[in-house]
C-alpha cells in the first residue's frame, strides 16, 4: 500500500469535498434524468483520481504525481476500490433502512479506530456521519417514507473508501478491518455479480438476485430481511473489534468471515435460489 507517512491536518479533510460533491451530483442527476452508465462510470473515476491525488498530495511536499506514476499499478487498484465502493452502495439500497444501517455501522466502530490513532477531527466527521444518516433512518426504516436514491447511497460509498484509505495511508488502519465491516456489502455483490457473469446474463442491467433482494423474496418483509443482515453485521462488528486488537490474527479472522459470509450466501440460497443459476 503506498504510504503517505505524515498525518492529515483538520483542514485537510475539505480536500475531500470535490470528490463526493461528484459523485453526490451525478448520482441525484440520474436519479432525476436516468443517466447513460458510461456517463456515471466516467465520473466516479474522475472524483476517484481526485481523491487519491489530495490523499497522496499531503503535506504538499509529497509528490502524489511522481508516486502514482512509478507505482501506477497500485495507484488504479485504488481508484477502483473507491468506484466499486460507490456502485457497492448503489446495488445494495434496495431494501428500507438497509443503506443507510449499513452506513451508521461502518462509521460508527470506524470513527473509534480514527479516534484511538489520534485522529480527531476525522473521528468526529465519521460521528458525524452516523448522526445525520440515523436522523434519516428515522423515515427509512421499514416501511420507509423516504428513500435515499444514487445521490445518498453513491456519496456513502465513496466516503467509505476514502475513510479506509485514509486511515491505511497515515494511520497505518489494517484495511481488512475495514473490509470485514463492509463484508454483507462487498460478499453479496461481488458473488452475484460473478455468477451472473458466468451464466452470460447481461451483468450491468438492473435485477433482483443479491442476496439481500431473495432474503426480502423469501421472507416478504423489508423489517425481517433488515434485522437478519444487522445480526450478520452484529458479528463482523465484533470480530472487526477483535482484530484490531489482535492485528496478527487479522489474515485468520479475516479467512472466518469469508466463511461466515459464505455460509449467510449459501442459507439464502436455500431459502430463495437464484434460478437461473441452478444448473452450476
Amino acid at each position: 500500500m503506498l504510504s503517505g507517512g505524515d498525518e492529515l491536518s483538520s483542514d485537510d479533510i475539505s480536500l475531500f469535498f470535490p470528490g463526493a460533491i461528484l459523485v453526490a451530483a451525478i448520482g441525484y442527476m440520474d436519479d432525476h434524468h436516468n443517466l447513460s452508465p458510461l456517463v456515471r462510470i466516467l465520473v466516479h473515476f474522475m472524483a476517484a483520481l481526485i481523491t487519491l491525488y489530495f490523499l497522496l498530495h499531503i503535506p504538499p511536499s509529497y509528490d502524489s504525481l511522481k508516486v502514482l506514476s512509478s507505482h501506477w499499478l497500485k495507484g488504479l487498484g485504488l481508484i477502483l476500490l473507491i468506484v466499486w465502493s460507490i456502485n457497492l452502495f448503489n446495488f445494495m439500497d434496495g431494501i428500507d433502512g438497509l443503506a443507510g444501517a449499513e452506513a451508521c455501522f461502518i462509521f460508527l466502530i470506524g470513527g473509534g479506530w480514527l479516534w484511538e490513532v489520534g485522529a480527531h477531527h476525522y473521528a468526529y466527521f465519521a460521528w458525524l456521519l452516523v448522526a445525520t444518516v440515523a436522523g434519516f433512518l428515522v423515515w427509512n426504516w421499514p416501511p420507509a417514507k423516504i428513500f435515499m436514491g444514487d445521490g445518498g447511497s453513491g456519496f456513502l460509498g465513496f466516503l467509505v473508501a476514502v475513510f479506509a484509505l485514509a486511515g491505511k495511508i497515515y494511520w497505518n488502519i489494517p484495511i481488512v478491518l475495514w473490509m470485514i465491516l463492509y463484508g454483507v456489502f462487498w460478499f453479496d455483490a461481488t458473488v452475484t455479480l460473478l455468477r451472473r457473469i458466468l451464466v452470460g446474463e447481461r451483468w450491468y442491467l438492473a435485477h433482483r438476485t443479491h442476496a439481500y433482494q431473495r432474503l426480502y423474496q423469501a421472507e416478504g418483509s423489508h423489517r425481517r430481511s433488515l434485522l437478519r443482515i444487522m445480526v450478520i453485521n452484529t458479528v463482523l462488528g465484533i470480530a472487526a473489534l477483535w482484530g484490531n486488537i489482535h492485528q496478527d490474527a487479522i489474515p485468520w479472522l479475516f479467512c472466518g468471515v469469508l466463511i461466515v459470509l459464505g455460509i449467510a450466501y449459501w442459507r439464502v440460497e436455500r431459502l430463495q435460489p437464484m434460478h437461473p443459476l441452478s444448473r452450476l
